[in-house]
Formats: structure tokens, C-alpha cells, sequence
């Protein structure tokens, strides 16, 4: 029996897809991460190819796993939290 709750309406934020699509992303991005950084010590192993460039390479690769941590973060976070404000993306 729902509960008594005269002049009041529950309205729900969190999404269920959105959840789903946010974890698949991280498993996306696992595999995109892992891949790209096998291809970049390939490269280097088999390719003549400057030191400054692996470093940057290698420093982009991370940054960007940074940054995509944060947006997952942010998002699972204020999908759950069923906020608004957090979803960055």
C-alpha cells in the first residue's frame, strides 16, 4: 500500500540508462586506454620516434584519462545523488 502522501509529488532525477551508459563508458574507456598505450609503446619499440614526442604522447594519454575519470565521477555521482548540477558532458 503506497504511504499517505496528500499534496506531495516524488519526482525522480536518477536515470537507469544513464547509469548503464556511464559504466559501459568506463569499460569503453578501459580497453581505449590500455589499447592506446600499447600502440604508443609499439611505436616507440618499433618506429624510430623522438623521446620529446613519447613524452608527450604518453602526457596527453593521462591527461585524458583524467579527465575521464572526473567526468564519470561526476556523472554516476550526480545521477545517483539525483542532482542536476554535476553531469559535466
Amino acid at each position: 500500500m503506497p504511504a499517505n502522501t496528500a499534496g506531495k509529488s516524488a519526482v525522480v532525477l536518477s536515470s537507469v540508462p544513464l547509469q548503464l551508459l556511464l559504466y559501459l563508458t568506463a569499460l569503453y574507456y578501459v580497453f581505449y586506454f590500455l589499447s592506446t598505450l600499447c600502440m604508443i609503446i609499439c611505436k616507440s619499440r618499433v618506429l624510430s620516434y623522438p623521446d620529446d614526442l613519447l613524452t608527450q604522447d604518453v602526457g596527453l594519454l593521462f591527461f585524458m584519462a583524467g579527465l575521464e575519470l572526473l567526468r564519470l565521477y561526476c556523472g554516476v555521482r550526480g545521477n545517483l545523488q539525483e542532482t542536476e548540477g554535476l553531469y559535466l558532458g
